[in-house]
């Protein structure tokens, strides 16, 4: 997704020259496309991320359309207070970019896991958060993402995320502001991310040999406002199950509850994400087996508590 994201770049900055790219000294490997094609356009802040957010504020004040790109606790973390005063009370139209969310970069360890950060930005003011679950929804959302007035929050993960979805679903996130994996059924499962692929995985083996139909849709970004086609979907499903590579207070499966409390009323509504955060290390592979948000304990889940 990374690779999506900086050739999306590209092409928007050759089209406005006030694009500016500022990262703190990561990206090796990834920005070098960028950095040939438009050096004047490209600042390695260097290792500190709470001068980096006051510097991006100070170009977005000067007319620049500014992406701040950073692993992911690393900023959120540690220029917070930068983000919330500098960018978010300000309403600055910055694009905080991270990478590594979730178990991303498992075997470097908790100090890089990305699993709590939805909490914290959800709680900041004049941000939207976009999470897209593979590079196909981010090339078809990257428009919405450059164009967007106010600050935003894109949360990707570290790289070879696989396509789960197809260009036949481009016209109805267009109509109704989600992606439709699977057709939607009385069980619907609802992910944020690239976890997604784990649900797809479910799903497919479910369909295919147990003939059971389970729908399945992502959701990019969460915003203050209701979507009322999701709305409706929440209302018209027997069961809603939300799926998130991040810790279960204050994350997607929160934000889902909260915001369409009312529809969920007769609704059997569960969340699956990050129970164990430290209790082992190592990949996302097997930090999504030990918290059970792997395809195999999703399908456990929904034998044991939904069938």
């Amino acid at each position: 997704m990374r690779i999506a994201f900086i050739k999306n770049l590209i092409k928007k900055r050759k089209k406005n020259k006030n694009i500016f790219l500022v990262t703190g000294d990561l990206g090796y490997s990834v920005m070098e496309e960028f950095i040939d094609q438009f050096p004047s356009n490209y600042i390695n802040a260097g290792v500190a991320e709470q001068n980096m957010i006051g510097f991006v504020a100070g170009l977005a004040l000067d007319g620049n359309k500014v992406y701040v790109y950073s692993i992911n606790n690393f900023i959120v973390f540690r220029a917070l207070e930068q983000i919330r005063n500098d960018i978010c009370y300000h309403n600055l139209k910055v694009k905080i970019v991270t990478v590594g969310s979730g178990f991303a970069y498992g075997t470097a360890g908790y100090t890089h896991y990305g699993i709590e950060d939805i909490t914290i930005v959800r709680t900041l003011p004049n941000i939207t958060i976009f999470c897209p679950a593979d590079p196909i929804q981010l090339n078809y959302i990257f428009n919405e993402i450059n164009n967007y007035k106010n600050s935003l929050y894109l949360r990707l993960g570290k790289g070879n995320e696989p396509n789960i979805t197809t260009s036949d679903m481009k016209k109805k996130y267009l109509e109704k502001n989600y992606f439709e994996i699977f057709k939607l059924k009385k069980i619907n499962i609802i992910c944020f991310g690239s976890i997604a692929i784990e649900a797809y995985t479910a799903c497919l083996y479910l369909k295919e040999k147990l003939n059971i139909n389970i729908g399945l849709i992502t959701i990019p970004k969460i915003t203050k406002e209701k979507n009322i086609y999701l709305e409706k979907l929440i209302k018209k499903s027997s069961t809603i199950i939300t799926l998130e590579e991040h810790i279960l207070t204050g994350g997607f499966g929160s934000y889902i509850l909260e915001t369409y409390y009312k529809s969920i009323i007769k609704t059997k509504f569960y969340k699956l994400g990050i129970e164990k955060r430290f209790n082992s290390i190592g990949d996302q592979e097997y930090m999504r087996k030990i918290n059970n948000i792997d395809s195999k304990g999703i399908i456990k889940f929904i034998k044991n508590k939904i069938l």
